[in-house]
């Protein structure tokens, strides 16, 4: 449990963080950093994410090896529905993009559809399901 409560944590900090990026501009940063900004964090509140999930998974007596199986574990366990978890793909679809882009433009139209979106509300939904399930609240 503890291992999960560390995820659960770490997952907390990158939703906040992306959604600090997301609420606008508070540093007066270049548009084109800020865009930066926005992907990196994106990336890492994925990651968390999905490790979080695989800890939760694991504490309820399954296995997941990779971001897909942990969100059908998810489906599975009743976490988020089956809309949410074609999301959380579309999410997986966007993050293997963004780690292979090379062209500012399509990274900045990435940026602009993460700021859109409500990817950083899905994922604050979730941690919320799974700080219940590791601290035991009902």
């Amino acid at each position: 449990m503890e291992r999960l409560q560390r995820k659960v944590e770490k997952l907390d900090r990158a939703v906040r963080k992306l959604k600090e990026v997301l609420s606008g501009n508070p540093w007066e940063v270049p548009e084109e950093v800020l865009c930066e900004l926005r992907v990196k964090r994106f990336e890492y509140a994925f990651e968390a994410l999905w490790q979080a999930a695989m800890a939760f998974l694991r504490e309820r007596g399954l296995e997941c090896a990779s971001p897909r199986s942990c969100f059908e574990g998810l489906l599975l366990e009743g976490v988020v529905s089956a809309e949410e978890e074609e999301t959380l793909v579309r999410i997986l679809r966007m993050r293997n993009t963004l780690v292979h882009v090379y062209d500012e433009e399509e990274a900045r139209k990435l940026a602009e559809e993460i700021a859109r979106g409500s990817y950083a509300s899905l994922m604050e939904r979730i941690l919320r399901e799974l700080k219940k399930f590791a601290y035991k609240e009902a």
